[in-house]
């Protein structure tokens, strides 16, 4: 074979072995750049809240008793000590027969009662003038000595008797026009149905005394009336005798005539309507009624709730953040509010943490332990508030760290330590921030005292030379997008976004193509 020949094969073995070496080489891992920069970083906690105002004044009834309708509406703006609600007095139950046949049987029973306290005054005040003419009379003997000075002196103790028993009867009288009155008041609460009829007669009024009657018997007892019809006789007052007339007019007299329901009692048994006149019920403080919670005309008992009302210009954030999470939030912590549903941000501060936690079941099912945190909203002076409401939902962003200048990398770009790598070690490198373990040699770990909990000893891809190289780092905190770097990275360093498991220490990587637009 010719040399031309061995020279060309030759060549062509050799292009066909570069053909597969080329085809069979690894090609470099396309990956996401970026790169190690110094800026501001801020570490927060992000949870949903509501607002709410900071006092709400539910206006109670102070009372029982009938509400008129309330026309105040959600939204209405009230003055302080402005009238919201007025009660008036409740009206009385409406009466059954049997109640109503009841009420009047006691109420003739008082009104016989009355007449009965009349006779007694009468007989008490013959019992007193006799008694009077006797002690008179003896009085004369005593003095023309035909009788003895102790005759005189039992008929002036008689007399006294008689006096006393008089104004005992007098007494009666009067607990018996109370009684009558009482039963009187409750009758007087039925319905129109259950009226008393003219003839029952139980009406009392006029204050005078009959004098004694001329023929046919003792003049009647003025203002006492009852059932049955008339006698004959002389006396003063109103109203109608108790008995009836006999023979030669024996019985009680009549007065000066008079019906049997007089005007007081029929007013009293007309059913009760309540004044124009009220209790008012005012508004504590000045501002809008968030709630009306009864509006209708009803009936309501002590301490009901009838109106909410508040001042929209003091509004609070509530949000419920896992006590896991509000360990790290303190008092005066700075806190932005967040899709509101306004332009822009609202600045707030924590006021409190609450210490009490409760159990609250996600809606995965799972039981947390959450914990309250007030939030005070900041409205610069001369600032109108915020358009937010009472139960608004918002989005609130407690600040949790804040730095100024610190190393960041985008957060997707550290990764906790792999296994099956080296141990975990900062070998020559410069720390970074204002937070970084003492240096340790190489081979070696920092020490205990300056190391990050295990969650925070991170590794990153750098790119050198077009090979990524597996570094240890320090990471502080993170955030949604980036983490805070203490140590094991230089700033302009250039690190591996999005990691995928082709890269690993020491292959070799280029930077993917990056969309129009993108």
């Amino acid at each position: 074979m010719k040399r031309s020949t061995w020279a060309m094969l030759a060549a062509g073995t050799a292009a066909a072995a570069g053909l597969l070496a080329w085809a069979f080489a690894p090609r470099p891992v396309p990956v996401e750049l970026a790169r190690v920069a110094v800026g501001g970083f801020e570490s927060a906690i992000e949870e949903e809240g509501r607002a709410r105002v900071r006092e709400r004044h539910v206006v109670a009834a102070p009372m029982a008793g009938r509400l008129r309708r309330i026309a105040l509406q959600e939204g209405d703006t009230v003055a302080a000590d402005a009238v919201v609600a007025v009660i008036e007095p409740q009206l009385a139950p409406l009466l059954d027969e049997r109640t109503t046949r009841e009420l009047r049987a006691r109420a003739a029973a008082a009104a016989a009662a009355v007449a009965r306290a009349a006779t007694r005054i009468e007989a008490a005040s013959v019992a007193v003038a006799q008694a009077d003419n006797e002690a008179r009379r003896t009085a004369q003997l005593v003095d023309q000595g035909f009788v003895s000075p102790v005759k005189a002196d039992a008929d002036r103790l008689t007399l006294l008797a008689a006096q006393r028993e008089l104004q005992v009867a007098r007494d009666d009288e009067r607990i018996a026009r109370h009684e009558l009155e009482q039963a009187r008041a409750a009758l007087g609460t039925a319905s129109a149905g259950n009226a008393v009829p003219s003839g029952a007669g139980i009406a009392v009024s006029g204050t005078g005394r009959g004098g004694t009657g001329g023929t046919g018997g003792t003049g009647g007892t003025g203002g006492t009336s009852g059932m049955g019809g008339s006698g004959s006789g002389s006396g003063s007052g109103s109203g109608s005798g108790n008995g009836s007339a006999s023979g030669g007019g024996a019985g009680t007299g009549a007065g000066g005539g008079g019906s049997a329901l007089s005007a007081q009692g029929r007013a009293a048994s007309a059913p009760a309507r309540p004044g124009a006149a009220g209790f008012e019920v005012r508004s504590p403080v000045a501002g809008r009624v968030l709630k009306v919670v009864q509006a209708s005309e009803a009936v309501v008992g002590l301490g009901a709730p009838l109106v909410e009302v508040a001042d929209l210009g003091r509004l609070e954030v509530v949000t419920e953040l896992l006590t896991t999470d509000a360990a790290a939030v303190k008092p005066g912590a700075e806190v932005r509010i967040e899709r509101w549903g306004g332009p822009g941000t609202l600045d707030g501060r924590v006021r409190l943490v609450e210490p009490a936690a409760y159990t609250k079941v996600s809606a995965l099912g799972v039981e947390e332990q959450r914990v309250e945190v007030l939030i005070d909203l900041q409205v610069p002076a001369g600032v109108a508030p915020p358009p937010l409401g009472d139960g608004w939902r918002v989005v609130a962003r407690i600040l949790t760290r804040r730095e100024p200048r610190a190393l960041t990398v985008p957060v997707s770009a550290v990764f906790p330590w792999p296994q099956g790598a080296p141990a975990w070690a900062l070998a020559g490198a410069a720390p970074a921030g204002p937070v970084a373990p003492a240096p340790a040699g190489a081979g070696t770990q920092p020490s205990p005292a300056s190391a990050p909990p295990e969650g925070l000893r991170m590794g990153v891809f750098t790119v050198e030379g077009g090979r990524a190289r597996l570094r240890p780092v320090l990471v502080g905190a993170r955030n949604g997008a980036a983490a805070w770097v203490l140590a094991g990275l230089q700033e302009g360093q250039t690190v591996v976004v999005y990691p995928p498991p082709a890269v690993a220490d020491g292959v070799r990587v280029k930077e993917r193509a990056r969309a129009a637009g993108g």
